[in-house]
């Protein structure tokens, strides 16, 4: 991957240093995915840079996240002059705890050298009232790149800044590393597919047992185990989910080998799960961007449209359902099951075509631009 870019091997002026402000210190795999990635990326370009990560909370749950809070003054103040890159998850929302709107007044306030989006996310699916609209350009105004993570944040952000150039460059995490090893549950299981849930359907009717059938059917068809594997588990109860869909499914076969992992593995960890797998299966964006960088076939399960924009970034459509926004977020965060069809949707069918037709040929394009973008928005 080094060579996609090989004239930046020879760019010396890098920054020392560079900030990194999006949703991090939260133990989510996919949100703490993005900051190793970026490290990874200037890696494999030959920049020596060191990275301060900080997240949109005032006390992150991780000691190596720089919160907002008067506690960190001290950290805060180290990033005066430095470069400002806003990445991944939670960036433009329509909220007014999104990272932009969090990280404004700590971003003013260390005066940087340059700021930019760089594989940004911005919320689909949602309406912004006319004073967040003019919070969102003001705040873009002095930008120097806004480079977003996928096609449908770029048709939203291009709504709301339309005298701006937005620009996609992929999902920073496609250059995120997986460790070499899988964790020692999975070593010796053989075959497997793995599946990554969200806890946002708990206790909706029919949605375990719909997901557990077609688990049951699949398994079976590829003669293969169920690895359950979280991205969420200290704040979210992916791991409580697993254990009532593995329940649902041991009760339908309890000849299919199933494991369940729990918290600790950390994003480099996970990405080796997903990239040992025959299929994945994912609610968790990043669960579904690692299994794509792993080259490993993915079917989504969209509960959120910024699935759907990954989806048709990678030109992988067919395979995250539903195939469509549906306008507007009908549940507190995102569709709820019933809104998405997948109830009456043969999850069976959707894996088999994406084992054999999922192509991989935007990996190295996507990975490109994200090299390019990252030269373009801190060097000079």
């Amino acid at each position: 991957m080094s060579d996609l870019i090989p004239h930046t091997r020879e760019h010396t002026a890098w920054p020392r240093r560079v900030t990194l402000c999006g949703s991090f210190g939260f133990h989510n795999a996919g949100d703490e995915a993005a900051p190793l990635a970026v490290a990874d990326l200037a890696h494999s370009i030959g920049a020596d840079i060191g990275f301060d990560v900080v997240g949109r909370f005032d006390r992150p749950d991780m000691p190596d996240v720089i919160g907002l809070g008067a506690h960190d003054k001290a950290r805060q103040e180290r990033l005066r002059g430095q470069p400002v890159l806003f990445v991944g998850g939670g960036v433009v929302e329509s909220m007014p705890h999104s990272v932009l709107a969090r990280c404004r007044r700590l971003v003013r306030d260390s005066r940087p050298a340059r700021v930019s989006l760089f594989a940004a996310a911005v919320e689909a699916d949602v309406k912004y009232r006319m004073l967040v609209r003019w919070q969102i350009r003001r705040a873009l105004g002095g930008m120097a790149q806004l480079y977003v993570r996928d096609v449908l944040s770029a048709e939203v952000l291009r709504r709301l800044v339309p005298k701006r150039t937005v620009t996609v460059t992929g999902d920073v995490v496609l250059w995120m590393q997986a460790e070499p090893e899988l964790p020692i549950p999975v070593r010796s299981i053989g075959r497997y597919i793995a599946v990554s849930l969200a806890d946002v359907w708990k206790g909706t009717p029919g949605w375990c047992d719909w997901l557990a059938a077609q688990l049951a059917r699949i398994a079976r068809r590829l003669d293969a185990a169920v690895v359950f594997v979280p991205c969420s588990a200290r704040f979210s109860d992916d791991c409580g989910e697993h254990d009532r869909v593995a329940g649902q499914l041991a009760a339908l076969n309890p000849n299919i080998p199933v494991v369940r992992i729990g918290d600790g593995l950390g994003p480099r960890g996970v990405a080796a799960v997903l990239g040992g797998a025959v299929l994945a299966i994912g609610m968790r964006l990043h669960a579904c961007v690692m299994a794509y960088a792993q080259r490993t076939p993915c079917v989504g399960l969209a509960y959120h449209p910024k699935l759907i924009g990954f989806a048709r970034t990678t030109g992988c459509d067919h395979w995250f359902i539903p195939t469509r926004t549906l306008g507007k977020q009908t549940a507190p965060y995102g569709y709820t099951f019933a809104d998405t069809g997948l109830a009456t949707t043969d999850l069976e069918s959707v894996a088999m075509d994406a084992l054999e037709n999922t192509s991989y040929e935007r990996l190295d394009e996507l990975r490109g631009q994200l090299v390019e973008a990252f030269v373009r928005s801190i060097a000079s």
